[in-house]
């Protein structure tokens, strides 16, 4: 794997110069990232490449699924549709109905975290016990 320096980078300054040449230096660097070492097998990297050619090209990735491939190009579509139902069934309704359903599933929310939560510690509480009984 080899690794590319970012650290140098062409940075035009245009025909404005700066007397005081360490501040010309440090705003170099952080516009080149301080010079940072980017291995280019990271993970994370070459996901990136590889979503990058994927838009250039607009086509799905090998690797989904029948359905995801069909289901991509319309994507967009499909959700401003839904978007548009949602906001013309919400202004159709009385105010205090949408506050209501507002306040319904925003409450919903808060309570499944909480039951989460709960369900969490619960589960840390149990295995805690578990160790500290076969002692």
């Amino acid at each position: 794997m080899e690794a590319v320096n970012l650290g140098w980078c062409r940075f035009s300054w245009g025909s404005s110069v700066s007397k005081k040449k360490g501040s010309q230096r440090s705003m170099v660097r952080r516009r080149c990232r301080w010079g940072r070492m980017v291995d280019e097998g990271m993970i994370v990297l070459r996901w990136r490449i590889k979503e990058m050619k994927m838009l250039e090209k607009e086509e799905a990735a090998s690797d989904w699924m029948e359905w995801e491939k069909q289901y991509c190009p319309d994507y967009h579509r499909h959700l401003l549709h839904a978007m548009d139902l949602l906001q013309s069934y919400f202004i159709g309704l009385r105010p205090s109905v949408a506050l209501g359903m507002l306040f319904l599933v925003a409450f919903s929310v808060f309570m499944f975290s909480g039951f989460g939560l709960y369900l969490a510690l619960e589960a840390a509480n149990n295995l805690v016990s578990c160790f500290a009984s076969s002692r």
